[in-house]
């Protein structure tokens, strides 16, 4: 299989700005990868695990490819896809360590409302 990069790409339902990828299958069939113009990330729900591998590998064996053919541009462009790609990921881990961080404080909230309803309804209990 060969890979060549031209302008933008779109590789399974991921979107970078800025490359084309142009996988070359056996008998010459040819699949591109185009972009939308969107800067931003776009993984549907549920596909970006499954997904996730495939992806790398494309952007590591052109990578490699740009290497072999000493291609500075196209080292430095598929670099900062993968710098992108990282600072996305740690974005992302944040995101879910505040997002975990809310719900244990939310946790901790219920079971002192609980607590308190349950003091409250033995004094009132008590009274009666």
């Amino acid at each position: 299989m060969r890979v060549t990069m031209n302008t933008y790409f779109h590789l399974n339902d991921f979107y970078v700005k800025k490359w084309n990828f142009i996988r070359e299958g056996e008998g010459g069939d040819k699949t591109k990868f185009l972009t939308n113009d969107s800067d931003e990330f776009q993984v549907p729900e549920g596909a970006a695990d499954r997904r996730l591998p495939a992806r790398l590998k494309l952007i590591v064996q052109a990578y490699k490819e740009a290497v072999l053919d000493g291609d500075r541009k196209a080292i430095y462009e598929l670099e900062d896809i993968l710098f992108m790609m990282e600072k996305e990921k740690n974005e992302l881990a944040q995101k879910v360590a505040a997002m975990s961080a809310e719900i244990s404080s939310g946790k901790e909230k219920l079971v002192r409302l609980q607590a308190d309803f349950d003091n409250y309804r033995k004094r009132s209990e008590k009274k009666d």
